[in-house]
């Protein structure tokens, strides 16, 4: 993984249930982003919980495609944090709706035109 730059560009973990076509997709078309898996940070098929934990002390924004339990996930992560400290975030996507194009742009998109720390503490549904 790249060095965190401050406010610098999002930087990602993919959750485990994302299509490996967007992750390629998207390193092809920005290099330099960084979009780690579950399985190279170690948390591959752990609990929503301890993904959202391994993504807090990595600094990456968590992508995934689990809206069934993710959103109760992340209200409760977030009320366990210290008083200061933050939660990088997490984007959700349907991927049934929306192709392996789309998907890729709307993560670039973010990518391009955004900073890391405003998606801090938010939960968003792509697209925007």
């Amino acid at each position: 993984m790249s060095e965190r730059i401050p406010n610098g560009p999002p930087q990602f973990l993919a959750d485990e249930n994302l299509e490996r076509a967007i992750l390629e997709g998207v390193r092809r078309k920005r290099p330099a982003i960084t979009v780690a898996t579950v399985a190279e940070v170690g948390v591959a098929g752990l609990p929503d919980d301890r993904v959202l934990q391994r993504a807090k002390e990595l600094d990456l924004i968590l992508i995934s495609h689990d809206r069934r339990t993710m959103y109760r996930y992340f209200a409760a992560f977030l009320e366990t944090l210290p008083s200061g400290e933050h939660c990088p975030g997490i984007f959700l996507i349907t991927q049934e709706r929306y192709s392996i194009g789309q998907i890729i742009d709307f993560i670039v998109e973010i990518y391009d035109l955004s900073s890391h720390q405003e998606w801090r503490d938010h939960i968003t549904d792509l697209p925007l």
